[in-house]
């Protein structure tokens, strides 16, 4: 079973210069069996491994690494530190979940991740497809992610106070261009197919999705997906 985005699109064939791969994984056997389907992707143009975090993100500085792929479980508090820290610059990030429960969700979300990738899921046609999406902007994740995703953004929170606003609410203080790039974003597209659907440059997108995630008190795109998708927020924004 291949890693989706929410809209569940075919693998792409866009053309991706190559990339520089980090893999900082505790567990030495996965460590070493994802090098070798990395090895197996075109794609992947230098692959380094390490096993601490601190490790990591010296070696993601020195080789400017295009993609980090660290486990969820492997670093404990220190995995926070690393995927916060200013240094990894542009990394994009990849989050190695062995499952997709409410546990493994609830920790992910807390953390800066890029997609989603669940370990018994590793395949060389996973991994290359998880890749593509990675680098055109697109949040990759596993099909059973989004189902726990969207159960989880229809409970009421329990830390919710009483004057906090609702998801509804906050989505009513939207502007016009940020509900369009909400819409476009539930559809599956990038930020780069985002702009130049809105006819905006990339960096105003970015400006744009921004502004939208504090908006909607959203951590990622992921979660203003789900919240989008629950409240009809994405319905909204066409109407």
């Amino acid at each position: 079973m291949l890693n989706r985005t929410l809209e569940s699109a075919p693998p792409s064939s866009v053309e991706v210069d190559g990339v520089r791969i980090l893999v900082a994984l505790k567990n030495e056997v996965v460590r070493r069996g994802l090098e070798t389907l990395l090895c197996s992707i075109e794609v992947a143009q230098d692959v380094e491994s390490c096993a601490r975090s601190a490790e990591a993100l010296a070696v993601a500085m020195a080789k400017r690494s295009d993609v980090l792929i660290v486990g969820l479980d492997d670093h404990g508090e220190g995995l926070d530190l690393l995927l916060s820290d200013p240094r990894i610059g542009r990394c994009k990030v990849l989050l190695l979940m062995r499952g997709s429960g409410e546990a493994q969700l609830s920790s992910a979300a807390r953390l800066r991740a890029d997609g989603y990738l669940l370990e018994e899921e590793l395949t060389v046609r996973t991994l290359e497809d998880t890749l593509h999406r990675l680098l055109k902007g697109e949040v990759p994740m596993p099909p059973a992610m989004v189902r726990v995703l969207l159960h989880r953004a229809g409970r009421p929170s329990a830390s919710r106070g009483a004057a906090a606003p609702s998801t509804p609410a906050r989505g009513a203080r939207l502007t016009l261009r940020e509900r369009q790039a909400l819409a476009l974003l539930v559809e599956g597209m990038s930020n780069k197919q985002i702009a130049r659907r809105m006819c905006i440059s990339d960096h105003a997108i970015k400006r744009v999705m921004g502004k939208m995630l504090i908006k909607l008190d959203c951590a990622n795109r992921t979660q203003a997906v789900a919240l989008a998708l629950r409240y009809g927020l994405a319905e909204s924004a066409h109407s």
